[in-house]
């Protein structure tokens, strides 16, 4: 095997597995919310779980390239679809990205950044129900 195939990330080395589980996660979401913005929402956020569970069991991290992008299609969407909780959106997500930075900073290595940026898609996705999942 080469280097350079060794070094490839989780994602692009079992690229069917995590279509799978997104592919699952989507449905799922669908079919408890429906078609609709929730749904849509939902299935982001599940899919992108499926995605960094599976990349984080492996490899201990949690991929910028993953989260970033899909915290930032879900608090748009959130934004777009429900502007009447905007606010909401945007307090829970730097809230509970805020509260899993202070054990990461009080105590390096017990917490990651990673998780710090997977609080804030929680907290755009879930609203001040992130308090619960926290």
């Amino acid at each position: 095997m080469s280097s350079a195939q060794t070094q490839a990330s989780p994602l692009l080395r079992r690229p069917v597995v995590h279509l799978a589980a997104s592919a699952v996660a989507f449905a799922l979401a669908f079919a408890r919310f429906g078609m609709d913005p929730r749904g849509f929402v939902a299935a982001v956020l599940l899919s992108t779980l499926a995605i960094v569970a599976a990349v984080d069991l492996e490899r201990r991290i949690i991929p910028n390239a993953i989260v970033l992008p899909a915290s930032a299609v879900v608090l748009s969407a959130q934004v777009v679809f429900f502007p009447t909780r905007a606010g909401e959106w945007a307090l829970a997500a730097f809230g509970a990205a805020l509260f899993l930075l202070v054990p990461a900073i009080v105590q390096p290595g017990a917490m990651g950044m990673g998780d710090v940026k997977l609080g804030f898609l929680l907290g755009a996705a879930l609203g001040w129900d992130v308090v619960a999942a926290l």
